[in-house]
């Protein structure tokens, strides 16, 4: 009952009792013999002393992806985040490295570029926030901070293959 009212039903029992199931002959799931709460209260902590190792590292990486693919994007396609047309580009002269025609094309390199724009334009998180309001344009290493790490993955998927090289 103590583990049960610490956790709760349904993250144990749900999220880690598999291991200890199997389907019996009417095909329904049951705990095979002498599985014991314990058992299942051991895996949940396993599982958490892993995610507690894991986790601070995979932050690190995040980090140091998202400050290579900045630095890779502005050394080879520069440091306007402002389209051609959009209001407040102080040189429409200079494409943006938002620009789909900087990538390899794709339906996802057009949402992929959406998303990280909405990131330059809406977020509320420092660093964007402070250059979108106080400097005339937001670098890549800036604006990469703030976005998610499935957007940096997706951005690296997109950049054609010689960044990747530099990035890897």
């Amino acid at each position: 009952m103590e583990v049960l009212e610490k956790i709760g039903y349904y993250p144990l029992i749900n999220g880690f009792s598999k291991p200890f199931t199997h389907l019996n002959e009417d095909g329904d799931e049951c705990f095979i013999a002498n599985t014991h709460i314990e058992d299942v209260y051991l895996q949940y902590n396993l599982d958490n002393s892993i995610q507690d190792i894991v986790f601070p590292e995979i932050t690190k990486i995040e980090n140091h992806l998202k400050t290579i693919l900045g630095y890779v994007v502005s050394e080879n396609m520069g440091v306007n985040d402002k389209y051609n047309d959009e209001p407040g580009n102080i040189n429409p002269a200079i494409e943006s490295y938002l620009d789909i025609t900087n990538y390899q094309y794709s339906t996802k390199a057009k949402s992929v570029l959406k998303e990280i724009k909405k990131t330059s334009i809406k977020t509320k998180s420092n660093p964007t926030a402070y250059y979108r309001n106080k400097k005339n344009h937001i670098p890549p290493w800036i604006l990469f901070r703030n976005i998610y790490l499935w957007q940096a993955n997706s951005l690296y998927r997109i950049l054609p293959s010689n960044l990747k090289e530099l990035i890897c």
